[in-house]
């Protein structure tokens, strides 16, 4: 071709000289790294957390046996230990055996579930203190007191 160009319909658009291009393309992987890392920081403090929460049954428990006067104690000394307080009249279960809470969002409450009763402490976002007492309290009170009778479920039983 006489005049130099190309005669791909498709042209290279290069700005300024080759020199200038062979300094911006190094800069290009930077400018990707920097963006890369920018991201990662942004999901790092973005205040992702996870939601706590723990189930716990104890099985053989029905509303008209001795074990729910017993089981009531030991929740109960657990919540006192734990800062919660008694309010089973904001709960909305109709089979609710009782219920706790503490802070913004700690809830502990047991209710009747089919021939046992199941006990959920919920903490919300964050890690809670009274949360946290009562998750390291709770299994071995109700693990002396009731042995093989209870468990922890391992996968959350959805309740009506």
């Amino acid at each position: 071709m006489p005049d130099g160009r190309r005669s791909s319909a498709v042209a290279d658009y290069v700005i300024g000289p080759a020199w200038l291009t062979s300094l911006v393309r190094p800069l290009d992987h930077v400018m990707k790294l920097f963006y890369a890392l920018l991201l990662a920081a942004g999901v790092a403090t973005s205040g992702c957390d996870t939601l706590h929460m723990r189930q716990y049954e104890v099985s053989g428990v029905v509303a008209s046996s001795t074990d729910t006067a017993k089981l009531k104690a030991v929740v109960q000394g657990v919540a006192e230990k734990s800062g919660l307080t008694e309010s089973q009249s904001v709960s909305n279960s109709p089979d609710c055996l009782f219920h706790y809470t503490g802070g913004n969002v700690v809830v502990l409450e047991g209710s009747f579930y089919h021939d046992s009763v199941l006990i959920q402490l919920f903490g919300g976002y964050g890690t809670p203190p009274e949360y946290e007492r009562a998750k390291r309290l709770l299994a071995p009170a109700l693990s002396t007191e009731f042995g093989s009778r209870f468990s922890v479920p391992k996968q959350i039983i959805q309740t009506p």
